[in-house]
């Protein structure tokens, strides 16, 4: 098993303490995960909306970067 295998397990678990990043940015956990696939449920808290309602892309762009890096943690080679 890889070190991001491992980490992954903790996440989806729920075992582990989340990074304080993601605990501020709200990005939450993995529901569930495969080689190279992620999944994860979530709801934007109201907080993270900008004046006219919309969600700030920025935001989007952070969750994309979480999401797209756990995939990639998904097949990474145990020698790396």
């Amino acid at each position: 098993m890889t070190w991001a295998i491992e980490r992954l397990e903790v996440i989806c678990s729920g075992a582990g303490d989340l990074p304080p990043i993601v605990e501020q940015l709200r990005l939450g956990r993995l529901d569930a995960w495969g080689e190279g696939w992620v999944r994860k449920t979530w709801t934007p808290h109201p907080s993270l909306d900008t004046a006219d309602g919309s969600l700030f892309g920025g935001y989007i762009a952070a969750l994309a970067d979480q999401v797209l890096a756990f995939a990639a943690m998904t097949v990474i080679p145990a020698d790396r």
